[in-house]
């Protein structure tokens, strides 16, 4: 939203009343809640009969494990959608090739103004990844991130349903965060304190909504970061 800002644009969120509409259909929100495919049909819809460009950031559908990918809105698509994303998740973070697909208007505007922009990514990298993709490791590569991150969050899910038997506690709609409601009364620092990483969504009348994203989490750290949220939440 604050490069948005920066360079002049009006911004709103959750309105789709605008001449660019910037949407994560396969993240929509912190719960990771994915944008079914009705709705993304009615976007598209909406956006042609507005004349509406729509940017897609499309940065997670690879990694949707309870289902198959749904189709990108660039795929279903009128010739509308801008469709970027990054391999950062698939490859090294420190390695940020990243990608967009352009409209054939925007791709003539961006073949005039290019030379203004530095690219970040070495030309030795951007090799590797072409040879990388073209041998089909990509897919394979992906295949391997979803099994682990799928066995990384049900593991640490099943361990709070432990230690917080009394406590809702899910897995969201992608699988990459879990979401816990449990009971709390004391300040929301005690989490800094103790050092531990956690979204609060919502905190209110003594009911506390956090998201916590495991993937980041060593495995052989489970049992103790699990643990160490108790201790902070109830003692």
């Amino acid at each position: 939203m604050g490069i948005f800002a920066d360079n002049g644009f009006e911004v709103h969120t959750r309105d789709k009343d605008a001449d660019i509409i910037y949407v994560s259909p396969s993240h929509m929100t912190r719960w990771g809640d994915v944008m079914p495919i009705k709705r993304r049909l009615e976007l598209i819809n909406y956006s042609v009969k507005n004349n509406s460009l729509v940017i897609e950031d499309d940065y997670e559908n690879d990694f949707l494990y309870n289902v198959k990918p749904t189709p990108s809105l660039y795929a279903l698509g009128k010739g509308n959608i801008i469709y970027i994303g990054s391999f950062s998740a698939m490859l090294l973070p420190g390695i940020r090739i990243s990608f967009m697909v352009l409209t054939e208007e925007l791709e003539k505007a961006y073949r005039e103004n290019c030379y203004r922009y530095a690219q970040t990514a070495s030309k030795t990298e951007q090799i590797a990844l072409c040879q990388y993709i073209r041998d089909g490791h990509i897919n394979s590569q992906t295949r391997k991130i979803r099994r682990l991150y799928s066995a990384k969050a049900k593991e640490f899910s099943r361990l709070l349903k432990k230690e917080f038997p009394e406590s809702f506690i899910e897995i969201g709609e992608n699988t990459l965060q879990i979401i816990m409601k449990c009971h709390f009364e004391k300040d929301l620092s005690v989490f800094e304190e103790n050092g531990l990483a956690v979204f609060v969504e919502k905190y209110e009348n003594n009911e506390l909504v956090l998201v916590i994203s495991p993937s980041g989490i060593s495995q052989k750290d489970f049992d103790k970061a699990a643990k160490a949220l108790k201790k902070a939440i109830e003692y």
